[in-house]
Protein backbone atom coordinates (compact mmCIF):
# COMPACT_ATOMS: atom_id res chain seq x y z
CA UNK A 1 0.00 0.00 0.00
CA UNK A 2 2.82 2.38 0.86
CA UNK A 3 4.49 1.79 -2.51
CA UNK A 4 1.22 2.07 -4.41
CA UNK A 5 0.57 5.41 -2.72
CA UNK A 6 3.96 6.69 -3.89
CA UNK A 7 5.25 7.20 -0.36
CA UNK A 8 9.04 7.00 -0.16
CA UNK A 9 10.75 4.79 2.41
CA UNK A 10 14.35 6.07 2.56
CA UNK A 11 16.96 4.63 4.87
CA UNK A 12 19.71 2.04 5.10
CA UNK A 13 19.98 -1.74 5.29
CA UNK A 14 22.55 -3.15 7.69
CA UNK A 15 25.34 -5.51 6.66
CA UNK A 16 24.82 -7.38 9.91
CA UNK A 17 22.65 -10.48 10.12
CA UNK A 18 21.15 -11.67 13.40
CA UNK A 19 19.99 -15.21 14.09
CA UNK A 20 17.76 -16.11 17.02
CA UNK A 21 16.51 -19.48 18.13
CA UNK A 22 14.91 -21.28 21.04
CA UNK A 23 16.70 -24.61 21.28
CA UNK A 24 17.60 -27.33 23.76
CA UNK A 25 21.24 -27.34 24.90
CA UNK A 26 21.65 -30.80 26.46
CA UNK A 27 25.19 -30.21 27.76
CA UNK A 28 24.69 -26.71 29.18
CA UNK A 29 24.60 -26.42 32.97
CA UNK A 30 23.74 -23.21 34.82
CA UNK A 31 26.32 -22.52 37.54
CA UNK A 32 25.28 -22.25 41.22
CA UNK A 33 25.56 -18.46 41.14
CA UNK A 34 22.99 -18.32 38.36
CA UNK A 35 24.92 -15.78 36.24
CA UNK A 36 26.86 -18.19 34.02
CA UNK A 37 26.29 -21.35 32.05
CA UNK A 38 28.92 -24.08 31.83
CA UNK A 39 29.31 -25.37 28.27
CA UNK A 40 31.76 -28.17 27.44
CA UNK A 41 34.38 -26.90 24.99
CA UNK A 42 33.47 -23.25 25.57
CA UNK A 43 33.85 -22.85 29.34
CA UNK A 44 31.66 -20.58 31.42
CA UNK A 45 29.53 -18.18 29.41
CA UNK A 46 27.80 -15.17 30.94
CA UNK A 47 24.11 -14.53 30.44
CA UNK A 48 21.69 -12.98 29.65
CA UNK A 49 23.34 -9.92 28.09
CA UNK A 50 25.22 -9.81 24.79
CA UNK A 51 28.87 -10.86 24.81
CA UNK A 52 31.18 -9.28 22.28
CA UNK A 53 33.68 -11.39 20.33
CA UNK A 54 35.87 -10.63 17.31
CA UNK A 55 33.02 -12.03 15.12
CA UNK A 56 31.16 -9.94 16.74
CA UNK A 57 28.52 -10.95 19.40
CA UNK A 58 26.30 -13.63 20.91
CA UNK A 59 23.99 -14.09 23.88
CA UNK A 60 22.46 -17.02 25.73
CA UNK A 61 19.53 -16.92 28.10
CA UNK A 62 17.42 -19.69 29.66
CA UNK A 63 13.87 -19.47 28.36
CA UNK A 64 12.78 -19.87 31.98
CA UNK A 65 13.79 -16.24 32.53
CA UNK A 66 10.76 -15.32 30.38
CA UNK A 67 8.54 -18.33 30.97
CA UNK A 68 8.76 -20.06 34.35
CA UNK A 69 6.93 -23.05 32.88
CA UNK A 70 9.60 -23.56 30.21
CA UNK A 71 11.35 -26.90 30.01
CA UNK A 72 14.79 -26.88 31.70
CA UNK A 73 17.60 -26.71 29.19
CA UNK A 74 15.73 -24.62 26.61
CA UNK A 75 17.78 -21.52 25.78
CA UNK A 76 17.30 -18.43 23.66
CA UNK A 77 20.43 -18.34 21.50
CA UNK A 78 21.33 -15.17 19.61
CA UNK A 79 24.24 -14.39 17.29
CA UNK A 80 25.18 -11.40 15.19
CA UNK A 81 27.60 -11.53 12.26
CA UNK A 82 28.79 -9.19 9.54
CA UNK A 83 27.67 -10.41 6.12
CA UNK A 84 26.97 -7.74 3.48
CA UNK A 85 25.46 -10.34 1.13
CA UNK A 86 23.03 -11.75 3.71
CA UNK A 87 19.28 -11.29 3.59
CA UNK A 88 16.53 -12.08 6.05
CA UNK A 89 15.04 -14.52 3.52
CA UNK A 90 18.36 -16.36 3.02
CA UNK A 91 17.91 -19.66 1.22
CA UNK A 92 14.56 -20.28 2.87
CA UNK A 93 13.49 -20.89 6.47
CA UNK A 94 16.34 -20.99 8.96
CA UNK A 95 17.44 -24.47 9.99
CA UNK A 96 18.91 -25.83 13.20
CA UNK A 97 22.15 -26.48 11.31
CA UNK A 98 22.38 -22.82 10.32
CA UNK A 99 21.69 -21.80 13.92
CA UNK A 100 24.44 -24.08 15.22
CA UNK A 101 26.99 -23.09 12.54
CA UNK A 102 26.53 -19.38 13.24
CA UNK A 103 27.13 -19.85 16.96
CA UNK A 104 30.21 -21.96 16.19
CA UNK A 105 31.68 -19.16 14.07
CA UNK A 106 30.95 -16.45 16.64
CA UNK A 107 31.83 -18.41 19.78
CA UNK A 108 34.70 -20.46 18.41
CA UNK A 109 33.24 -23.63 19.89
CA UNK A 110 30.58 -26.10 18.78
CA UNK A 111 27.52 -26.45 21.02
CA UNK A 112 25.24 -29.41 20.68
CA UNK A 113 21.65 -28.26 20.24
CA UNK A 114 18.40 -30.08 19.52
CA UNK A 115 14.62 -29.61 19.70
CA UNK A 116 14.32 -26.28 17.86
CA UNK A 117 11.20 -24.46 19.06
CA UNK A 118 11.58 -21.28 17.04
CA UNK A 119 14.23 -20.14 14.53
CA UNK A 120 14.51 -16.86 12.67
CA UNK A 121 17.01 -14.53 11.05
CA UNK A 122 16.82 -10.78 10.62
CA UNK A 123 18.78 -8.11 8.80
CA UNK A 124 18.50 -4.71 10.40
CA UNK A 125 16.82 -1.92 8.48
CA UNK A 126 16.62 1.71 9.50
CA UNK A 127 13.94 3.39 7.41
CA UNK A 128 11.12 5.90 7.73
CA UNK A 129 8.31 6.86 5.39
CA UNK A 130 8.77 10.38 4.05
CA UNK A 131 5.14 11.12 4.89
CA UNK A 132 2.59 9.38 7.07
CA UNK A 133 -0.47 10.45 5.10
CA UNK A 134 -1.49 10.26 1.45
CA UNK A 135 -5.14 11.22 1.14
CA UNK A 136 -7.20 8.58 2.94
CA UNK A 137 -4.15 6.37 3.58
CA UNK A 138 -2.43 6.80 6.94
CA UNK A 139 0.66 4.88 8.03
CA UNK A 140 1.52 3.73 11.54
CA UNK A 141 3.85 1.23 13.19
CA UNK A 142 6.10 -0.85 10.93
CA UNK A 143 4.40 0.54 7.82
CA UNK A 144 5.68 3.99 8.81
CA UNK A 145 9.09 3.11 10.23
CA UNK A 146 11.43 0.22 10.93
CA UNK A 147 14.44 0.39 13.17
CA UNK A 148 17.56 -1.63 13.77
CA UNK A 149 18.35 -3.27 17.10
CA UNK A 150 17.12 -1.16 20.00
CA UNK A 151 13.94 0.12 18.34
CA UNK A 152 11.18 1.06 20.70
CA UNK A 153 7.84 -0.75 20.71
CA UNK A 154 6.47 2.41 22.31
CA UNK A 155 6.82 4.29 19.01
CA UNK A 156 4.24 2.11 17.24
CA UNK A 157 1.93 2.10 20.25
CA UNK A 158 2.00 5.89 20.49
CA UNK A 159 1.36 6.09 16.73
CA UNK A 160 -1.82 4.12 17.35
CA UNK A 161 -2.87 6.29 20.30
CA UNK A 162 -2.30 9.51 18.38
CA UNK A 163 -3.99 8.35 15.18
CA UNK A 164 -6.80 6.63 17.08
CA UNK A 165 -8.12 9.71 18.84
CA UNK A 166 -7.67 11.80 15.67
CA UNK A 167 -9.77 9.35 13.64
CA UNK A 168 -12.37 9.10 16.40
CA UNK A 169 -12.75 12.88 16.40
CA UNK A 170 -13.07 12.90 12.60
CA UNK A 171 -15.79 10.24 12.37
CA UNK A 172 -17.72 11.90 15.22
CA UNK A 173 -17.52 15.33 13.54
CA UNK A 174 -15.60 16.78 16.51
CA UNK A 175 -12.32 17.42 14.71
CA UNK A 176 -11.11 20.91 13.83
CA UNK A 177 -9.77 21.46 10.34
CA UNK A 178 -6.37 19.88 9.69
CA UNK A 179 -6.45 17.52 12.67
CA UNK A 180 -5.42 14.46 10.64
CA UNK A 181 -2.54 16.42 9.16
CA UNK A 182 -1.22 16.96 12.69
CA UNK A 183 -0.68 13.20 12.94
CA UNK A 184 2.21 13.36 10.47
CA UNK A 185 3.67 16.50 12.04
CA UNK A 186 3.74 14.92 15.48
CA UNK A 187 4.51 11.26 14.91
CA UNK A 188 6.99 11.69 12.05
CA UNK A 189 9.07 13.72 14.49
CA UNK A 190 8.87 10.93 17.06
CA UNK A 191 9.90 8.35 14.47
CA UNK A 192 12.87 10.48 13.46
CA UNK A 193 14.00 10.64 17.10
CA UNK A 194 13.88 6.86 17.31
CA UNK A 195 15.88 6.53 14.09
CA UNK A 196 18.45 8.79 15.73
CA UNK A 197 18.80 6.75 18.92
CA UNK A 198 18.80 3.35 17.22
CA UNK A 199 21.54 4.43 14.83
CA UNK A 200 23.49 5.75 17.81
CA UNK A 201 23.08 2.36 19.49
CA UNK A 202 24.36 0.74 16.32
CA UNK A 203 27.45 2.96 16.38
CA UNK A 204 28.04 2.12 20.04
CA UNK A 205 27.80 -1.61 19.39
CA UNK A 206 30.01 -1.58 16.27
CA UNK A 207 33.24 -3.54 16.54
CA UNK A 208 35.13 -1.40 14.03
CA UNK A 209 37.19 -2.82 11.19
CA UNK A 210 40.51 -4.03 12.45
CA UNK A 211 42.72 -2.93 15.31
CA UNK A 212 42.35 0.87 15.32
CA UNK A 213 38.65 0.86 14.49
CA UNK A 214 37.97 -1.68 17.22
CA UNK A 215 39.92 0.38 19.77
CA UNK A 216 37.97 3.51 18.82
CA UNK A 217 34.65 1.71 19.23
CA UNK A 218 35.70 0.39 22.63
CA UNK A 219 36.79 3.90 23.69
CA UNK A 220 33.41 5.32 22.64
CA UNK A 221 31.54 2.72 24.70
CA UNK A 222 33.75 3.33 27.74
CA UNK A 223 33.27 7.10 27.63
CA UNK A 224 29.52 6.78 27.03
CA UNK A 225 29.31 4.39 29.99
CA UNK A 226 30.98 7.02 32.19
CA UNK A 227 28.42 9.64 31.18
CA UNK A 228 25.57 7.31 32.11
CA UNK A 229 26.80 7.16 35.69
CA UNK A 230 25.39 10.67 36.16
CA UNK A 231 21.63 10.94 36.85
CA UNK A 232 20.76 13.62 34.29
CA UNK A 233 22.44 12.04 31.22
CA UNK A 234 21.06 8.65 32.28
CA UNK A 235 17.55 10.04 32.54
CA UNK A 236 17.83 11.86 29.21
CA UNK A 237 19.04 8.77 27.34
CA UNK A 238 16.39 6.65 29.07
CA UNK A 239 13.64 9.03 27.93
CA UNK A 240 14.99 8.99 24.36
CA UNK A 241 14.91 5.18 24.27
CA UNK A 242 11.50 5.10 25.94
CA UNK A 243 10.15 7.65 23.46
CA UNK A 244 8.87 10.04 26.14
CA UNK A 245 11.30 12.83 25.24
CA UNK A 246 9.39 13.90 22.12
CA UNK A 247 8.07 17.45 22.00
CA UNK A 248 5.28 18.00 19.49
CA UNK A 249 5.22 21.30 17.60
CA UNK A 250 2.60 23.56 19.18
CA UNK A 251 1.28 26.92 17.95
CA UNK A 252 1.63 29.94 20.18
CA UNK A 253 4.64 28.66 22.10
CA UNK A 254 6.54 31.92 21.76
CA UNK A 255 10.25 32.41 22.28
CA UNK A 256 10.15 30.83 25.75
CA UNK A 257 7.43 28.15 25.75
CA UNK A 258 6.28 26.50 28.95
CA UNK A 259 8.52 23.49 29.72
CA UNK A 260 5.58 21.10 29.33
CA UNK A 261 4.11 22.59 26.14
CA UNK A 262 3.91 19.86 23.50
CA UNK A 263 5.27 17.13 25.78
CA UNK A 264 3.62 13.99 27.07
CA UNK A 265 2.02 14.67 30.45
CA UNK A 266 4.29 13.44 33.28
CA UNK A 267 2.73 11.20 35.91
CA UNK A 268 2.86 13.79 38.69
CA UNK A 269 1.50 13.43 42.20
CA UNK A 270 -1.52 15.70 42.61
CA UNK A 271 -3.40 17.00 45.62
CA UNK A 272 -7.09 17.61 44.98
CA UNK A 273 -10.06 18.43 47.15
CA UNK A 274 -10.77 14.70 47.28
CA UNK A 275 -7.25 13.77 48.41
CA UNK A 276 -4.03 12.70 46.75
CA UNK A 277 -3.91 11.10 43.30
CA UNK A 278 -1.74 10.93 40.17
CA UNK A 279 -2.15 12.10 36.59
CA UNK A 280 -2.30 8.47 35.40
CA UNK A 281 -5.28 7.78 37.66
CA UNK A 282 -7.18 10.82 36.36
CA UNK A 283 -6.77 9.83 32.71
CA UNK A 284 -7.36 6.10 33.20
CA UNK A 285 -10.88 6.43 31.76
CA UNK A 286 -9.39 7.71 28.45
CA UNK A 287 -11.15 11.06 28.71
CA UNK A 288 -9.64 14.51 28.38
CA UNK A 289 -8.77 16.14 31.72
CA UNK A 290 -8.20 19.74 32.71
CA UNK A 291 -6.69 20.83 36.02
CA UNK A 292 -5.41 24.17 37.26
CA UNK A 293 -3.47 25.44 40.26
CA UNK A 294 -3.17 28.88 41.88
CA UNK A 295 0.61 28.64 41.41
CA UNK A 296 0.55 27.23 37.89
CA UNK A 297 2.03 30.42 36.33
CA UNK A 298 4.96 30.20 38.76
CA UNK A 299 5.66 26.52 38.25
CA UNK A 300 8.50 26.88 35.71
CA UNK A 301 10.45 28.80 38.39
CA UNK A 302 9.86 26.08 40.99
CA UNK A 303 12.06 23.46 39.35
CA UNK A 304 14.28 21.46 41.66
CA UNK A 305 18.03 21.65 40.99
CA UNK A 306 19.82 18.79 39.29
CA UNK A 307 23.05 17.20 40.54
CA UNK A 308 25.24 19.87 38.92
CA UNK A 309 22.99 22.84 39.61
CA UNK A 310 21.01 22.43 36.41
CA UNK A 311 17.23 22.34 36.44
CA UNK A 312 15.55 18.96 36.50
CA UNK A 313 12.23 18.65 34.69
CA UNK A 314 9.52 17.73 35.43
CA UNK A 315 9.28 18.11 39.22
CA UNK A 316 8.19 15.14 41.29
CA UNK A 317 4.90 16.73 42.34
CA UNK A 318 2.61 19.63 41.56
CA UNK A 319 3.56 22.40 44.00
CA UNK A 320 0.09 23.25 45.29
CA UNK A 321 -3.43 21.78 45.61
CA UNK A 322 -5.48 21.82 42.43
CA UNK A 323 -8.08 24.52 42.11
CA UNK A 324 -10.29 22.52 39.79
CA UNK A 325 -10.31 19.20 38.00
CA UNK A 326 -12.54 18.16 35.10
CA UNK A 327 -12.33 14.79 33.39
Amino acid sequence: MRKQAGIGFPGVTSSEISRIGRVFLPSAVITPGGAEVEVPGAGRLKFPGPVRTPRPAYSLAPLAMLDRNAKPGIFIVYTSEQDPAASAEGDGPMTLGERRASLRRVLGADLEMTEPRWLTRTVGNSRQADRYRAGRLLLAGDAAHIFGAGGSLNVGLLDAVNLGWNLAAEVQDRAPGGLLDSYHAERHLAGRRTILQTRAQKALSADGRGGEGREESAALRELFGELLRYPEPLRHVGEIIQGSDVRYPMPGGGARPHPLLGRLAPDLRLETGGGGTRVAELVRAARACCWTSPLAPLWPRQRRPGPTGSASWPPAAWPSPLRSTRC
